[in-house]
């Protein structure tokens, strides 16, 4: 084993799945464990050809693969930080320069580098790597199928009729009424409003939000209760998020309308931590990114 360490420069592909990791280990409770899935083999792939490439420019493994890590750290960093584009091109710029340098004009090799980079980067992985591999058992096991029941047993009770007309719950997320926006964005949406009402629509025109985050806010509306009073002393606001998925996939609602006999189906908006859990009937149309994907290639610059 220390001789693998010693001679095999694996550092570089460490280093380039540790930040969709990382952001995976810090976000999992909201997302599901297959989008890491695509972040994670592009990041891995690139590295991979990124080390090849310089472990042949400079004939040797063990600089070459400095230089890919390197290069790593200096793709990720500036996005990580903050910093502004132009001191990203800087930083950038000098680590191109220093690499090409290193590569072509350095003489000696660095194999003692090897072992202490490759220690490095299975510590720095480890934590966020175990995250990544119990969180699969651990939302399978907090997100189980629909049951029958609703969480809030409820006595009302749908009539369908003999033709029940089609549903659409359309969730329009963070979209304000008309006051506000026309008082913090100057945006005069009442043409929108007469339109609705002209077609049979009810608008309230001082809704207030329930919550100022869709994970409580959703399951509030799906139950006709405010997750506040169902939970009591135990809510605690984002951080209940799994109680949330709980109370939204069993939900009156849905419970309702398969018991008037309804199909309930679930069109994917790819921001949607609920996706392939919210109904028995799921339409992705697969082009959008995920909620992670997107954050992720924030990671990049």
């Amino acid at each position: 084993m220390k001789r693998f360490f010693e001679n095999w420069p694996f550092h570089p592909i460490v280093f380039a799945a540790y930040p969709a990791l990382y952001l995976y280990a810090q976000n999992w409770r909201a997302t599901r464990p297959g989008d890491l899935t695509v972040p994670l083999l592009l990041s891995i792939a690139a590295a991979v050809v990124i080390t090849a490439l310089l472990v042949a420019a400079a004939r040797t493994r063990h600089r070459g693969a400095l230089c890919a890590s390197i290069f790593v750290g200096a793709f990720f960093a500036a996005p990580v930080y903050n910093v502004s584009t132009t001191f990203a091109g800087v930083v950038w710029g000098a680590t191109a320069l220093f690499v090409v340098a290193f590569v072509f004009l350095a003489r000696r090799d660095t194999p003692g580098a090897t072992p202490a980079l490759n220690v490095l980067a299975l510590v720095l992985i480890a934590s966020p790597l175990y995250t990544a591999i119990t969180s699969v058992t651990e939302q399978a096991e907090a997100l189980p199928a629909p049951p029958d029941e609703p969480m809030i047993a409820t006595d009302i009770v749908l009539t369908p009729g003999d033709d029940p007309p089609n549903i659409y719950f359309i969730l329009p997320d963070g979209y304000a009424r008309a006051d506000v926006l026309q008082e913090y964005y100057e945006l005069d949406n009442q043409p929108f409003i007469d339109f609705l009402r002209s077609q049979g629509f009810y608008v309230a025109d001082n809704a207030p939000a329930n919550h100022t985050r869709t994970v409580a806010a959703l399951p509030t509306l799906l139950n006709f209760a405010d997750m506040r009073e169902v939970l009591g002393d135990k809510f605690r606001g984002a951080s209940n998020v799994d109680i949330f998925r709980t109370y939204t996939v069993r939900s009156r609602v849905r419970w309702l309308f398969q018991q008037a006999g309804y199909d309930v189906w679930y069109l994917a908006s790819g921001v949607d931590a609920y996706n392939r859990i919210a109904a028995k009937n799921y339409l992705d149309a697969n082009i959008l990114l995920s909620e992670f994907e997107t954050v992720f290639l924030n990671f990049t610059p």
